[in-house]
C-alpha cells in the first residue's frame, strides 16, 4: 500500500488501467472518488491514494485500521495459489475505502469488514492445513499398505527367510498405519492446525501419526504373542483375523496403546524379583 499521490488525476483510473504513480495495474477497482482511490493490483495487493489529504484526516484510528489491513494482507499470503485470496483482499480493500469515505459510521464499518476478513481467512487457512495433513497421511498410509501387499505377494519366498510371526507383524503394521489414517479422518474437524506454519510441519505431523499407528500395531502383535493381550487371539487356531482387527483398532484408538504399555509395565514389575526393588530401604 502507498499513500503518495504525485498526480491527482490518477484517481480517474479504471479497471485495466496502468497507474503511473504506483506503477501498478488496476485489476479490481474497489472505490474511486475525487479525493481518493482504492483498488487491487495484479497480485491482489491493496493499493490506495489520497491526493491532497492526509491519513490523519480520515479519523483518529485510521492508522490503526490500515496497520490491521497490512497485517491481514501478510497473513493471507498462504492463500495466494487459491481462489480464496480474492475475497479476503476485497474485504481488506473495502475496509480501507470505508475509512477514507469519512462518514459517521466509517470506522465501525471498516472494523466489521476486518473482522469478517479475519474470520474468513482463519477458516480457509484451517481448511487448507487439514487438507495438507489428511492428504499426506493418506499417502503415507497407502505406502504402508503397498509394502504390506508386496510382502503378501512374496510371502512364500519371505517365509523361507523369516518366521510366519514376523510376516504377520508386517501385515499388522500396515493395518495400524491404515487405522491411524482412519483416526485422522474421523477427528479432522477437531484437530488443531496452523496453516501459517507451512506445509512441512503438517506433513511431519501426518507422518508421525501414521508411524505411531504402525508401531502401536506392532506392539499389539507382540503383546498377543506374549499372552499379555486377549489370549484368545493367540489361540484362534491359526486364524489371524482377530489379530489383524486388533492391529487396525490400535491405529484408530488413542487409548489402546497407552493402556497396553501400562499393562506391559505392570507385567514387568510383577515379574521382577521381590528383593530387587527398593533394596536401599531399611
Amino acid at each position: 500500500m502507498d499513500a503518495s499521490a504525485p498526480d491527482p488525476n490518477t484517481t480517474n483510473l479504471s479497471e485495466g488501467d496502468f497507474d503511473p504513480g504506483l506503477k501498478k495495474r488496476v485489476r479490481v477497482l474497489i472505490q474511486r472518488r475525487p479525493d481518493y482511490i482504492v483498488y487491487l493490483d495484479d497480485d491482489l495487493y491493496v493499493q490506495w491514494k489520497l491526493p491532497g489529504r492526509d491519513v490523519d484526516a480520515c479519523g483518529p484510528h485510521a492508522h490503526e485500521i490500515l496497520n490491521e489491513v497490512g497485517l491481514l494482507e501478510t497473513l493471507s499470503v498462504p492463500l495466494r495459489d487459491t481462489t480464496h485470496l480474492l475475497p479476503v483482499r476485497r474485504l481488506l480493500a473495502e475496509a480501507v475505502a470505508r475509512i477514507f469515505s469519512g462518514g459517521p459510521e466509517s470506522e465501525k464499518a471498516a472494523r466489521k469488514l476486518l473482522l469478517d476478513a479475519r474470520t474468513y481467512l482463519n477458516d480457509r487457512k484451517a481448511e487448507m492445513a487439514r487438507i495438507w495433513m489428511l492428504s499426506a497421511a493418506g499417502v503415507f498410509a497407502l505406502l504402508a499398505l503397498l509394502a504390506m501387499l508386496v510382502v503378501w505377494l512374496n510371502r512364500v519366498t519371505l517365509e523361507q527367510w523369516f518366521t510366519e510371526q514376523i510376516v504377520e507383524t508386517v501385515y499388522g503394521a500396515g493395518l495400524g498405519a491404515l487405522g491411524a489414517f482412519m483416526s485422522l479422518l474421523m477427528r479432522s474437524a477437531r484437530i488443531q492446525v496452523a496453516a501459517g506454519a507451512g506445509r512441512t510441519i503438517h506433513y511431519v505431523e501426518a507422518l508421525s501419526r501414521v508411524a505411531i499407528g504402525a508401531v502401536g500395531a506392532v506392539l499389539v502383535v507382540l503383546a498377543v504373542r506374549a499372552n499379555l493381550l486377549l489370549g484368545i487371539a493367540n489361540s484362534a487356531g491359526g486364524d489371524s483375523s482377530l489379530l489383524y482387527l486388533l492391529c487396525l483398532v490400535s491405529g484408530v484408538s488413542e487409548s489402546l496403546m497407552p493402556g497396553l504399555i501400562a499393562q506391559v509395565e505392570a507385567a514387568a514389575i510383577g515379574a521382577r524379583p521381590s528383593g530387587s526393588s527398593e533394596s536401599g530401604r531399611s
